[in-house]
C-alpha cells in the first residue's frame, strides 16, 4: 500500500542494503509518526500561526476532523524539481544506465500514492545536440532524452511529469509528439504544454482522492487560461496542485509577478502551487491554507558549479478525503543532491 508506512517499508529496505541516506528518511518517517500521534490538535490553527514556513519543517494548513483524516484515507503526493537528461547526465546514463540514477530516491517515490516531477526537455529518437561524437559537451541548449528514459521514469515510481516549461519544445512539434508517445507507452501520465493549453491538465485519483496537476509557462502567454481551469477543476472536486515554471535563473527569492500569480491561483481553488526553473530551492511561504514552493531547484541536472545548483527539495502533500472535500493535512520536505558520479542522492530532512 503506498502510503506513510510504504515509506518505512522502503527506509527499513533501504537500511538493509546500506543507501546512504536511509537514516534521512527513517528520520522524516520518525517526525511523522509523532505528527500523526500528537499533532492533530495543530490542524485547526496553522495556517494563523503559520503565514510562512522554512523547507523541511512539518508545516500543518487548516484540516478537518481526525475521523476524516485517519492514515488509511489520506494519500501522498511527493513532487520533484526539475530533470534533465541530456548532456552529462545522458553521457552518465549511457554508463551507469539511467535506471542507477534514480536508485537511491525510487523507494520514496514509489511509496507515495503519486509521485511528480518537472521533465525538462522532450524524450525523443533524434541524436543528442549537447554531445559530440566524442562525448564532450557542446555550447548547445536544444536538449533531447534518449527514448530509454521514459521506462527509467516510469521504473523510479514517477507517475506523471510537466511538460509546461521552456525546454519541452526544443525539438518543435514533433519532440512533444515523440515524448508524449514514449512517456505513454512507458505507463507515465504527462500535463502541462509550453504554450498553456488548456485542458492539459493530469487528473489521477486514489482513495477516492482525485488530484489533478496542472502546468504553468510563465514565459509564455495563457495565464488566464490557467487561472480559469484551475477554478473549473476546483469546483469539480479535485485537489488542484499547480507546477508553475517561472522565476529568476538562480535567484531563490519570487518576483513581485510570481507573487502575485501566485495569489490569483491560491484565491482561484489551487490547494498547492509548487514551483520549479530557478535552479536553486526558493523562498516558500503560505497563502492562507495554500503552501507555495516558489522553486524546488534541481532533481536531476549536470549543474555541478555550485552546491546550491546541485541541491533540490522533494514537497509531500499529505490530502485527506475530508467532509466530501479534498483537504491538505500537512506537508514534509526531503532534500536531494545530484551526485555527478552517481545521479540523484538522499542528502537529508530539512528541520
Amino acid at each position: 500500500m503506498k502510503n506513510r508506512f510504504g515509506v518505512m517499508f522502503a527506509t527499513l529496505m533501504a537500511l538493509a542494503v546500506g543507501w546512504g541516506g536511509a537514516l534521512a528518511i527513517s528520520r522524516g518517517v520518525g517526525e511523522l509518526a509523532r505528527t500523526a500521534n500528537g499533532g492533530k490538535n495543530l490542524l485547526q490553527t496553522a495556517a494563523a500561526i503559520l503565514p510562512a514556513f522554512s523547507p523541511g519543517k512539518t508545516d500543518y494548513a487548516g484540516g478537518t476532523a481526525a475521523s476524516n483524516n485517519s492514515p488509511d484515507k489520506t494519500i501522498t503526493v511527493i513532487i520533484g524539481g526539475d530533470i534533465m537528461m541530456d548532456r552529462a547526465i545522458r553521457r552518465l546514463g549511457e554508463i551507469k544506465g539511467y535506471d542507477t540514477l534514480f536508485a537511491e530516491v525510487a523507494p520514496t517515490f514509489r511509496a507515495a500514492d503519486i509521485a511528480v516531477a518537472n521533465l525538462e526537455g522532450p524524450i525523443t529518437a533524434e541524436p543528442s545536440k549537447t554531445l559530440n561524437d566524442r562525448g564532450a559537451t557542446t555550447d548547445s541548449f536544444a536538449f533531447t532524452f534518449a527514448p530509454e528514459t521514459a521506462g527509467a521514469l516510469a521504473r523510479a515510481g514517477l507517475d506523471a511529469v510537466s511538460m509546461a516549461n521552456n525546454h519541452s519544445d526544443n525539438f518543435g512539434a514533433s519532440g512533444i509528439e515523440q515524448t508524449r508517445k514514449y512517456l505513454s507507452a512507458a505507463g507515465v501520465e504527462w500535463f502541462g504544454t509550453p504554450w498553456n493549453a488548456t485542458s492539459s491538465e493530469a487528473v489521477i485519483c486514489k482513495k477516492g482522492v482525485c488530484v489533478a496537476l496542472v502546468g504553468y509557462h510563465a514565459f509564455q502567454s495563457g495565464f488566464e487560461r490557467i487561472v480559469s481551469r484551475v477554478q473549473e477543476l476546483k469546483a469539480k472536486g479535485d485537489f488542484v496542485v499547480v507546477m508553475p515554471h517561472w522565476g529568476v535563473e538562480y535567484s531563490p527569492h519570487p518576483t513581485d509577478t510570481m507573487r502575485k500569480q501566485a495569489r490569483e491561483l491560491a484565491a482561484a481553488g489551487a490547494g498547492a502551487i509548487v514551483g520549479a526553473h530557478s535552479h536553486v530551492i526558493g523562498d516558500n511561504e503560505w497563502l492562507g491554507e495554500v503552501p507555495v514552493y516558489y522553486s524546488l531547484g534541481n532533481l536531476l541536472f549536470d549543474q555541478y558549479f555550485s552546491a546550491k545548483t546541485m541541491e533540490g527539495l522533494l514537497v509531500e502533500l499529505y490530502i485527506s478525503p475530508g467532509n466530501g472535500k479534498p483537504t491538505l493535512d500537512h506537508v514534509d520536505t526531503l532534500r536531494v543532491k545530484d551526485d555527478p558520479g552517481r545521479g540523484i542522492i538522499l542528502s537529508d530532512v530539512v528541520n
